[in-house]
């Protein structure tokens, strides 16, 4: 199926891929050489021709600023299906800021809040609208989808964004962070590793380059390198809006006109895409995955790109080639033992050639054998000449893979703006090009089209546990997957900034109730009740006294779940089990800890952290166990108005959060926020409201270290 060539909500590249499974070529004939063509793949049976997809109807113009907008009207599509794309992504990233457009489209999606967009969307989202932003291989893409009522709020929303972006501090390192824990995370997956290691291989710029990111290349960016990024890069001349559904031409114009007319051009040239270079590297590469159950394969090198004019007889081969690896497969029963399955794949894009690949996998044991057969069957699969048969099938399920794009509207509509996002080759209408060119692909084209599939050039990945290779995999270069995770965040520290902490620290403290009410505090039980993201209902309840006891009780959707800790053991409990604390359990409970506003509030006075005046009424904190929060006064009532923080994950890495405060109550002297909105990822968490707030009770050890 051509998978890629979607318009995806995650990051990553868009690549338009042949992607059909060996097994959906069903039962074949078995010969006895793996020489000896095919006469019929279809066992004979009338397989049903797919449908011409119908190319939409396009109306494109420019606005004054130079940004084209391109409108598909679609009465019997209710939802409005949008897409603002930007000249920017992987092959137009400075090679010394490498995922710069990466960190941009993070720290856009969390600065929505920071511009006051977050009720905006929140509105829209309750109508069903949704809006993601992400950095492809060669645009930044902000797509969304509202109902045609919420169209014009929506334009205002995205146009903010690429107006004035802001690119605050907080955004940017709450990008970074995302991206920290991503990293951590990426190994995870045998075949995303496998495939990030080819990608690498095949598509380096020099002999050191990565493609995929770093903590390093996390690190080096800075505020300065996204404002470089709003100006040389958000600029309405290199942007198109693509928009289809139930609208009109018309008022879409006059929408999109006050929206986006006001965006004004750049400051400099527009960056140049950066022309990979070097040598791909060859041979076997080995990733250790001791956890796999199967190994996994992937053996390919650079291809075509999109717009060559070979482009459709190479799908077909590819086809033809799948059907060829299955049967060969089928008619050996020792090939069959090894619990072989591979695909073929040809990735293309407008602007680079993409790999042409067959990945897959083996049992743990035959990942040896399985790399031997990548390396000499392939090119005897290929010699045979290709049979009308083979031919026929081929083509047809290239058409097929048309179909697939065309079976929902507003993706194929979307898909072609793209194309001509790219303008991509002569005709703009590529894909119906392609349909009618389909028909006229022979034999001899076909054949002409395996030179794009050279075996003796493949770079094969195998990822797996090596330990169960047999016969040993020889030959092959290991690759450090070595991933070291950041450390705790340093505090930002200076001489006015250490000087002023402490002053604005004791506004806080007076702010909630004065020196003397939050020293004397001994114990506190609080109750909550709130929802979490998606609806779902919650109640908390938490205990603590001094020094740092603290027990934790959620109820969700029926379920309690308990945490506890003393400050030297701590368990979590739930349906009746016990467990010790993971360490990253451990050191989210003593943040919890940490984060208690009136503890904040006496970092200074009990010793037990540091204060810094960050300017404009921010603090930062550090405590013990490499706890760090940033806490934002209001600067008239000087009351906590949130909290950022981090979280670390079980992956060593971090999560950026933060905490919202509101609806402020007293009880006893002391206030409490009535309120707390929490964020993770830069996503809504949880929203939770003070019940029932009680301090000094008495609250004994006993009573909280108490097992459900």
């Amino acid at each position: 199926m051509m998978r890629r060539s979607q318009y995806s909500a995650r990051a990553g590249s868009i690549w338009l891929a042949a992607f059909m499974s060996a097994s959906a070529w069903g039962q074949v004939q078995k010969t006895p050489d793996a020489r000896q063509s095919v006469d019929d793949v279809t066992l004979g049976l009338k397989i049903g021709e797919p449908g011409r997809v119908q190319v939409p109807v396009m109306a494109s113009w420019k606005l004054a600023n130079g940004m084209r907008v391109v409108v598909g009207p679609n009465a019997g599509q209710p939802l409005i299906s949008g897409t603002l794309l930007v000249r920017a992504g992987m092959l137009f990233d400075p090679p010394d800021r490498m995922g710069l457009t990466e960190i941009a489209a993070r720290a856009l999606q969390h600065g929505i809040g920071e511009q006051g967009g977050d009720q905006k969307l929140q509105k829209l989202t309750q109508w069903g609208a949704q809006l993601e932003i992400s950095a492809e291989m060669a645009e930044l893409k902000i797509a969304f989808i509202c109902l045609g009522r919420h169209l014009k709020p929506m334009l205002e929303l995205v146009a903010g964004l690429v107006r004035e972006p802001g690119f605050s501090v907080e955004s940017l390192e709450a990008a970074k962070d995302q991206l920290r824990v991503a990293i951590a995370q990426r190994n995870r997956d045998p075949s995303m590793l496998a495939q990030r290691l080819l990608n690498e291989a095949l598509i380096a710029e020099n002999a050191t380059r990565r493609l995929s990111l770093g903590h390093s290349d996390v690190d080096a960016i800075q505020r300065d390198d996204l404002i470089r990024f709003q100006q040389q890069y958000l600029r309405p001349g290199g942007a198109q809006l693509s928009l289809t559904g139930d609208l009109e031409a018309g008022p879409a114009r006059e929408m999109v006109e006050s929206s986006f007319g006001r965006w004004e051009a750049g400051v400099g040239a527009t960056p140049a895409r950066r022309k990979p270079g070097g040598q791909p590297v060859k041979g076997v590469l080995f990733a250790r995955t001791p956890d796999s159950e199967k190994a996994t394969l992937i053996a390919g090198h650079k291809g075509i790109q999109l717009t060559d004019a070979d482009y459709l007889p190479t799908l077909v081969m590819a086809h033809v080639l799948n059907g060829r690896i299955e049967q060969a497969i089928e008619r050996n029963a020792l090939w069959a033992s090894w619990n072989l399955s591979f695909q073929v794949m040809v990735e293309a894009h407008p602007l680079q050639a993409g790999p042409i690949q067959i990945k897959g996998t083996s049992s743990t044991g035959s990942a040896s054998q399985a790399v031997k057969f990548l390396k000499n069957q392939i090119p005897e699969l290929l010699l045979p000449p290709v049979t009308e048969a083979e031919l026929e099938e081929g083509r047809r399920r290239t058409r097929t893979t048309f179909q697939a794009i065309g079976a929902q509207e507003p993706m194929l509509f979307q898909y072609c703006a793209w194309l001509r996002f790219h303008e991509a080759g002569a005709s703009r209408d590529l894909l119906g090009q392609w349909q009618t060119e389909l028909a006229g692909v022979t034999k001899s084209a076909v054949e002409k089209a395996k030179q794009h599939f050279r075996p003796a050039e493949f770079t094969i990945v195998v990822a797996g546990h090596a330990e169960s290779f047999y016969p040993p995999l020889e030959g092959a270069q290991e690759i450090d997957l070595s991933n070291a995770p950041p450390k705790a965040p340093e505090p930002v520290v200076s001489e006015e900034g250490r000087r002023l902490g402490p002053i604005w620290l004791a506004k806080m403290q007076s702010a909630l109730g004065g020196l003397e009410k939050l020293a004397s505090m001994e114990d506190f039980k609080a109750e909550y009740e709130g929802e979490m993201r998606g609806g779902g209902k919650l109640s908390i309840q938490e205990r603590w006294m001094r020094p740092e006891t603290f027990r934790q009780d959620q109820e969700i959707a029926g379920r309690t779940i308990s945490v506890f800790y003393n400050g030297k053991i701590g368990w979590a409990a739930q349906a009746g089990r016990v467990v010790p604390l993971s360490f990253s359990a451990l050191q989210q409970t003593r943040g919890a800890i940490f984060r208690q506003l009136f503890l904040m509030a006496l970092t200074r006075n009990e010793g037990t952290g540091t204060v810094n005046y960050l300017g404009a009424g921010a603090l930062e904190l550090t405590g013990e166990h490499e706890q760090w929060a940033r806490v934002q006064l209001n600067e008239e009532t000087l009351l906590p108005e949130k909290t950022s923080y981090r979280i670390q994950t079980e992956s060593g890495g971090f999560l950026p959060a933060e905490e919202l405060y509101s609806d402020w109550r007293e009880e006893r002297g002391v206030k409490w926020p009535g309120r707390i909105l929490t964020r993770r990822g830069g996503a809504e968490n949880t929203d939770l409201r003070l019940i029932k707030i009680e301090w000094n009770t008495g609250l004994t050890q006993t009573e909280i270290e108490k097992k459900p």
